[in-house]
């Protein structure tokens, strides 16, 4: 509603060239400022940890390790894009964020905003690490090691400025272009069997799901496929849910009697794919550059001296 009395009916903004936008995500034809802020203040930061190891006599080989972490930055620095100031200015009415923004008062176009670098209010951040490492007693066939490393995020928060009427966002499990992919789970399994001189390592990375905003069918077609979510942040919003991505990789080695050792192996052995994030998060791409691309083979040497 905000929105709609600043503009005119059928409103479209105008993209480079002076033609009207036909979708999200266009060049605009306005110069915006962005770039430095003499007025920064330096970030402060918390950090919490506590943890514990338990190996018991009871399960020779076993190591399982849970650490719990928080971490709390106050004058947070972050770079913000013209779309974030304008949902905080026309979604969640944050009078700070519309002062940074200009429209023409005949046509409503936005003809300037300031995105400079600015000090939010806080971000803070807490989760769990959990490790298992299990070394099997020695076989006949060889020996095995299991080493599964795991970590959880239970939240990833952000406050824009310290103004007690700003809703604090919560970020985990989104790929949105200011957030980059934030993952809920991250997990990495490797199983590594060896005999003699030979030995073969087996990993698995696992990448819990996203959530984007849906770019274009807000009616809920296949693109957008959770059209009644809402959040305090977002408020009611539709959005399109990624599912959960695991790349396999394998690797063969060989330790030569001169204490080196030669590898090979294959990254991505399946030649898995992403899902395309029209988001584009981490890069200006519609893929996670955290995703491999493609298969990606290797042979490597080592000589220890």
């Amino acid at each position: 509603a905000r929105c709609g009395g600043a503009v005119p009916a059928n409103f479209r903004q105008e993209a480079a060239g002076g033609i009207d936008a036909t979708g999200p995500g266009a060049q605009s034809n306005y110069p915006y400022l962005s770039g430095s802020n003499d007025g920064l203040l330096p970030e402060t930061s918390k950090t919490w940890t506590v943890g514990l190891v338990y190996s018991p006599n009871f399960v020779q080989g076993l190591d399982v390790s849970l650490d719990w972490w928080k971490i709390r930055i106050d004058n947070v620095i972050a770079a913000e894009s013209v779309t974030s100031i304008l949902n905080q200015c026309y979604v969640l009415n944050n009078a700070n964020a519309c002062d940074r923004v200009t429209r023409d008062t005949d046509s409503g176009q936005v003809v300037d905003v300031t995105r400079t670098l600015i000090n939010g209010g806080y971000q803070e951040t807490a989760g769990y690490d959990l490790g298992i490492r299990y070394r099997l007693p020695e076989l006949s066939f060889g020996n095995v090691v299991i080493d599964w490393k795991t970590t959880y995020v239970d939240y990833l928060e952000y406050k824009r400025d310290n103004e007690a009427e700003t809703a604090v966002e919560q970020h985990t499990g989104w790929g949105t272009g200011d957030w980059g992919g934030n993952f809920r789970v991250r997990s990495n399994l490797n199983i590594d069997w060896s005999l003699g001189n030979f030995g073969v390592n087996w990993g698995m990375r696992y990448y819990s799901g996203l959530k984007e905003e849906c770019a274009y069918d807000r009616e809920g077609g296949p693109e957008c496929n959770n059209p009644s979510y809402s959040s305090a942040y977002t408020l009611a919003i539709p959005v399109r849910n990624t599912g959960s991505n695991t790349f396999h990789d394998l690797q063969v080695r060989y330790t030569t009697p001169w204490d080196a050792t030669i590898s090979a192996g294959a990254n991505n052995v399946f030649n898995h794919e992403g899902p395309v994030m029209y988001s584009q998060p981490n890069s200006s791409f519609s893929y996670y550059g955290g995703f491999d691309i493609g298969r990606f083979y290797y042979l490597k040497y080592t000589q220890r001296f």
